[in-house]
Order: C-alpha cells, then structure tokens, then sequence
C-alpha cells in the first residue's frame, strides 16, 4: 500500500497558542493538506505534530516555552479534527514539545524594537505538522 506524506508548518502569534492565534498563512496551509487528503481518498494513519516556542519569555520559567509548544501543537491537532482530516478518529497521533530548543531562526542581529524582533523570530512559533496517509480502503 502506497503511502503518502503530507506536510505543513503552522505559525503563532508571540506568546499565543489558540486557533485564532494561527496566521492566516497557516489555517490556509491546513485546509489545503486536508483538501489534498480528501481528493485523494486519503486516511491518516500517523500524525505527528511538534510544537515550538521561540527563545523569548518573561515570565522566568524554563517550562513555560515547553507548556506552550504543547499548546501549540493541541490546536493545531484540534483545528485538523475541525476540518475534517479523514481518519483522524483512528490515527495514532503523536504530539511532541520542543519548547525553544530547536529554532530555525537564530535573530542574532540588532533589531530596533521588539516588535521587530518578534517578527524576525515568528517561524520558531511554530508546529511541524507531519501526516502519514494511505488510500483508504473501498
């Protein structure tokens, strides 16, 4: 049985982690993977999603980007059950939390305010969306 991959990056807004913190660039990214599953007659068999933080906090907890990337990544699983992804029922899922340990955007430079340094940071925000899918069976 062939089986195919489908993946996507999900994006937050700075120190947020529900659906409507999404970027629009991201909610897209998701209907168009489900869309692509649908078409194809595609179940999901394995999901992996892996949340991330970037390296700013102020609240002083070195837990506090790990509990956030979970959060991050719950949504992103809850907006795919939203959407319809086939086979999410039954698919195992599998749901990691990096915290800030993985960025793949270091922002070393001088910024001239945080703002801009939070947009230079915003692809750390982020959950690596995984979908392992087969055809289904008819």
């Amino acid at each position: 049985v062939p089986v195919v991959q489908l993946m996507a990056n999900v994006v937050f807004a700075f120190d947020r982690h529900t659906a409507k913190d999404m970027r629009s660039f991201s909610v897209a990214q998701l209907q168009t993977l489900v869309a692509q599953a649908k078409a194809e007659g595609l179940t999901v068999q394995k999901l992996v999603l892996v949340g991330h933080a970037d390296r700013l906090n102020g609240t002083g907890h070195a837990d506090y980007n790990q509990r956030l990337s979970e959060k991050r990544a719950a949504t992103v699983r809850e907006a795919l059950q939203g959407m319809g992804l086939p086979g999410m029922a039954t698919a195992e899922v599998l749901v990691q939390a990096q915290g800030d340990g993985q960025p793949v955007q270091p922002c070393t430079g001088r910024f001239a305010s945080n703002a801009e340094l939070q947009e230079c940071l915003l692809p750390n925000r982020r959950v690596d969306v995984r979908v392992i899918a087969a055809p289904s069976k008819r």
